[in-house]
């Protein structure tokens, strides 16, 4: 497939990963040049970079406006892990419960832990993807040991009442965790809410970071067993060697998200809301998958009953739009994910996720929104736009 010149091109799959930032190339490029060391060693070269590693951690301490622990991991789905597995483990009691379309890193790392012994409880969502906090509680026992709620639903971007949910499932049983996978959290709505949490995701890479770079924000309090043993780093709960220019990249991604939300998330809800506007609005049937009013700034979840989402994705690549289908975690294993079923979408419905970023223009979602409608009424008529 022939592609199209690089100044066509329009990236609105950020749900997936971002563009690494100016600001974090450069902090990442001087840890590697600079920086270099060996935190763990006592010399001046490894002091160095343990100074990197531990502003880093003081500034994600504080991300939510209160104070964590930090565990540096690889990414979001190893920081999953190491909240489920690092309580279920640990705790005598081996209930667990989750939303029905949680990430698949939660609901994996809980379907091992179900071969240890675990239990498993999934709640269901309603069809707008807003998860209803009693439903949660009514879930949780007294041998709940953890509940997984996501902040931002990644598939389609409808924003959970993590403040309620978390404050009905301590009323019911206070020892009981209280986890929020945050990734899609960060830089798009406010963090405050989930303070009430007890244990917190992020990861680099969808906010303008690097790959490959993630964290645990724990209370204290909650003790987590550790994945693997090794040299000690992290307080032991996360050994190995610290990926020091991975972890200054996060802490800066992080911080600059959080400081631009405000006024990015506004303009991308503005960019959004028109993009949505002109596709529903030219393309017949088609609608907004999700809660409106709940939803990240940054997503449009599209349905288009009766037409596969395949199809249009090439369509839209060969026109220079890049976007996906549904999570692209999934996209390659060719079925309807588990996220979609859970709110009832037709299986013979074709759903394309847009997910825009700060960087995104006006000029870029006005020519995505042009292209979908082509593209769709294209697919429609059984050809290629």
């Amino acid at each position: 497939m022939s592609h199209p010149p690089r100044a066509m091109q329009v990236y609105l799959d950020n749900a997936a990963t971002t563009r690494p930032s100016a600001a974090v190339r450069r902090a990442m490029m001087e840890a590697l040049e600079v920086s270099f060391g060996n935190p763990s060693s006592l010399h001046r070269v490894g002091i160095e970079a343990s100074r990197i590693v531990e502003r880093a951690r003081e500034e994600l301490s504080a991300l939510l406006g209160d104070r964590r622990r930090v565990a540096f991991t690889s990414g979001g789905t190893e920081a999953d892990a190491l909240a489920i597995a690092g309580v279920g483990l640990r705790s005598k009691r081996r209930h667990l419960v989750a939303t029905a379309f949680e990430h698949s890193a939660v609901l994996d790392t809980m379907r091992a832990l179900c071969d240890l012994g675990a239990e498993v409880t999934l709640v269901p969502v309603g069809s707008d993807g807003v998860v209803d906090p009693d439903d949660v509680a009514r879930a949780v026992r007294a041998d709940t040991a953890l509940v997984a709620v996501m902040a931002v639903q990644n598939e389609i971007g409808t924003v959970q009442p993590i403040e309620a949910v978390a404050r009905r499932v301590h009323e019911v049983n206070d020892r009981t965790v209280v986890h929020v996978d945050a990734v899609q959290a960060v830089g798009y709505v406010p963090l405050e809410p989930l303070a009430a949490a007890d244990t917190v995701v992020v990861s680099a890479h969808k906010m303008h970071g690097p790959k490959g770079s993630g964290a645990l924000l724990y209370r204290e309090g909650v003790v987590l067993r550790p994945l693997w043993s090794g040299g000690g780093q992290e307080g032991g709960v996360r050994t190995g060697t610290q990926n020091v220019p991975g972890i200054a990249g996060l802490a800066l991604a992080a911080r600059d998200a959080a400081l631009a939300r405000p006024e990015a998330a506004a303009r991308m809800a503005r960019l959004r809301d028109a993009l949505v506007g002109h596709v529903l609005g030219e393309v017949p049937g088609s609608r907004l998958v999700g809660s409106q009013a709940r939803r990240s700034p940054a997503n449009a979840c599209l349905a288009f009953p009766g037409l596969r989402a395949e199809p249009m994705l090439h369509a839209l690549e060969a026109k220079g739009i890049y976007v996906s289908s549904g999570s692209a975690c999934h996209a390659k294993e060719g079925k309807i994910s588990h996220v979609l079923e859970a709110i009832g979408l037709d299986a013979s419905t074709g759903v394309i996720r847009v997910t825009l970023c700060r960087e995104t223009t006006q000029d870029e979602t006005l020519h995505a929104a042009r292209a979908l409608v082509d593209v769709a009424r294209a697919t429609a008529l059984g050809g290629a736009a």
